[in-house]
């Protein structure tokens, strides 16, 4: 069983050292409307940060930074990519 966890008033979101292969679902891209620093580093497995369709909702980011993650192609997946698989 996998759960999906709404935070809407998350400003701050770091990830580290974890294997994963998506991030985000666009079922709640809402849910992140006050994000205003992303940090994501050694997280070798994630091709895209961010779906396209959440770029118009995280209006207050304004510190996104990414490192040492190899397997990442771009920051957002392109739109009509079945590639991303995010949840």
């Amino acid at each position: 069983m996998f759960l999906q966890v709404s935070i809407p008033k998350l400003e701050w979101l770091e990830l580290s050292s974890i294997n994963i292969q998506k991030i985000w679902s666009d079922q709640y891209d809402h849910c992140f409307e006050n994000l205003v620093t992303l940090n994501v580093t050694d997280c070798g497995n994630l091709k895209y940060l961010l779906p396209f369709s959440m770029a118009g909702s995280l209006v207050n980011l304004q510190s996104p930074f990414v490192s040492e993650c190899e397997m990442m192609e771009d920051i957002f997946c392109p739109e009509n990519a079945e590639v991303c698989g995010f949840i």
